[in-house]
């Protein structure tokens, strides 16, 4: 269904506007008196995300629990935060990581029949939070990929975060100072 402020594609049942982009939110929001449904619906959605949210964390699956200890332990050595089960209206990523402005999901046999939901979900999150959506099954979560993945993107942070350093140093006229990596 398309939004009828903005066009865009979205999946909300029973709405027919979006709630999500900054053109949509503005024209509620000047509009909030004759819009009473609109708040009413938006809180619903938000109110179940929230119980869903609650739900998944309370009953993590196996697969789950073993990304979850991976993830936090390598990303955290490298100084990233980590939050589980982040809500991005009106959907739920199953590690978030801010720093990277990337998602984290690990995919169950629920998401082989549900592929073109997948990619428009992934879809919208890359264009309306700018985030990066990356994808492993359950089986994946004990592989040496899966390890090696996590552990390239806390690398990759931190050879940035070392550049930002190093440029702040330049800047300030302590160019006898550089930090650098060595395998």
């Amino acid at each position: 269904m398309n939004c009828f402020i903005c066009n865009d594609e979205f999946e909300i049942r029973d709405l027919d506007h979006c709630m999500t982009c900054r053109k949509c939110t503005d024209y509620w929001t000047r509009n909030k008196d004759r819009n009473k449904e609109y708040y009413e619906k938006r809180e619903s959605k938000i109110k179940d995300l929230k119980k869903y949210r609650k739900q998944n964390l309370k009953y993590k699956t196996m697969s789950y629990m073993q990304a979850e200890v991976i993830i936090k332990k390598m990303l955290n050595s490298f100084g990233m935060k980590v939050e589980c089960e982040r809500i991005f209206f009106p959907y739920i990523t199953d590690f978030y990581i801010p720093d990277k402005k990337c998602a984290i999901e690990i995919d169950g046999s629920v998401h082989d029949k549900q592929l073109g939901y997948d990619d428009r979900r992934d879809r919208w999150l890359k264009e309306k939070w700018l985030i990066i959506i990356i994808r492993f099954t359950n089986d994946d979560v004990n592989s040496k990929q899966f390890k090696d993945s996590i552990w390239d993107l806390g690398f990759n942070f931190f050879e940035e975060r070392i550049n930002d350093i190093n440029f702040i140093a330049k800047e300030l006229g302590l160019s006898g100072y550089k930090l650098v990596l060595e395998s």
